[in-house]
């Protein structure tokens, strides 16, 4: 069984008036980072000029054009935008977004990264049922959840205090619980700790025509009218946005198990000639993690590629080859070594079982694939 893309195409969306406007957001959100180059962020800031006259009226066009105006050293210009941005309401300013800041703690922390674990935390999601009778239910998600968790708390492996992994799954993983579940490790991680972040679901790619996760589709997620879509999943963008500004660890993993979920960090083609599975930098929504040191992202395929679930293994098979990899070395395997083993296992047993491609993606920032989830606490 399949974890299946959801999806609206463009084209047949009814729309209203400026609706098209939330792709090109998305499109400007996915690409805005500092370490991008001042020919671009002139395109992007002429872009988002257009944007605001064929929709004067969207608070987060004008707010992402008043940092693009302020970074082009046009402050009248930057200070008018940024008024419409507070007129129009802004959920971007709202939200205190900032694709030129990282996390205020971790800007303020050595970005070397420290040479023990003080302590280690986990939010866990898996969607399994969702309240839109008309998304197929999922058959291994909340298990995915349960058995990757146990893994974490087993003492001889993942090493985690039981108390400092928070589970989310089905009615409790709606977009709202998994925004607490981040606001809940906010309020309790340092710097020198480590954080892993699991998601379990469906994955939609923004449209037939670009294959990139745009939503994770939590229990509450409606996909009709299409415009529910947007404004009732949690957009991966959003996703990385929050746990860039509100996770300080200087060790954070996160592994995503929906269809698509490779797009995420970065594009199907090559780059600098090596193969989509080896390279090791970010596109897409994670790019803001390249401001952070410590940073991995393992995803569960390739942009075009489906997750699959097998009923003979009872889990998708990436979260099982996932925990079995966690399982090896007495759980002292970086999280690179993981991913390899994740790679070679379910490229193979997808082949083997349903004559299908899944390939797991990795990304990490500096130092970020030498994270250990089992290592011990200081």
């Amino acid at each position: 069984m399949r974890r299946i893309a959801l999806f609206c195409v463009l084209a047949g969306c009814a729309w209203a008036q400026c609706g098209t406007e939330e792709e090109r957001i998305i499109h400007v959100r996915e690409t805005l980072v500092p370490t991008l180059p001042a020919a671009q962020l002139q395109m992007l800031r002429r872009y988002l000029e257009l944007g605001t006259r064929s929709c004067p009226t969207s608070g987060d066009l004008w707010y992402y054009r008043s940092l693009l105006e302020q970074k082009a050293g046009t402050p009248n210009m930057a200070k008018y935008a940024l008024a419409q941005a507070q007129n129009y309401g802004s959920d971007s300013l709202r939200r205190g977004v900032d694709p030129f800041k990282m996390n205020d703690r971790l800007a303020r922390a050595d970005r070397t990264m420290p040479g023990a674990v003080h302590d280690k935390w986990a939010l866990v999601v898996g969607v399994q049922q969702f309240q839109d009778p008309t998304i197929p239910t999922l058959h291994f998600t909340a298990k995915d959840a349960h058995d990757f968790a146990a893994s974490l708390t087993d003492p001889q492996f993942g090493r985690f205090k039981p108390a400092n992994v928070k589970v989310l799954v089905d009615k409790q993983a709606t977009v709202q619980g998994i925004r607490e579940g981040i606001g809940w490790l906010r309020e309790r991680v340092k710097p020198e700790d480590l954080v892993v972040i699991y998601v379990s679901t469906h994955g939609s790619p923004k449209s037939m025509d670009v294959l990139g996760v745009s939503y994770i589709i939590a229990n509450d997620t409606e996909l009709e009218p299409p415009e529910k879509l947007y404004s009732s999943s949690y957009q991966m963008v959003d996703f990385v946005e929050d746990l860039n500004r509100d996770i300080p660890a200087r060790r954070l993993a996160v592994f995503i198990d929906t269809c698509h979920s490779g797009a995420a960090i970065r594009q199907a083609q090559t780059v600098d000639n090596e193969s989509p599975d080896s390279v090791t930098g970010f596109s897409g929504a994670f790019r803001s993690f390249e401001l952070g040191p410590g940073r991995a992202v393992l995803t569960a395929s390739r942009a075009e590629e489906e997750s699959w679930e097998s009923s003979r293994i009872e889990n998708g098979y990436f979260t099982h080859y996932l925990i079995e990899a966690m399982r090896r070395e007495n759980g002292m395997s970086t999280v690179k070594e993981l991913a390899d083993y994740v790679r070679e296992h379910v490229k193979a047993a997808v082949e083997t079982d349903l004559h299908h491609t899944q390939t797991p993606v990795f990304g990490a920032s500096e130092q970020g694939g030498t994270i250990v989830l089992g290592a011990p606490v200081s």
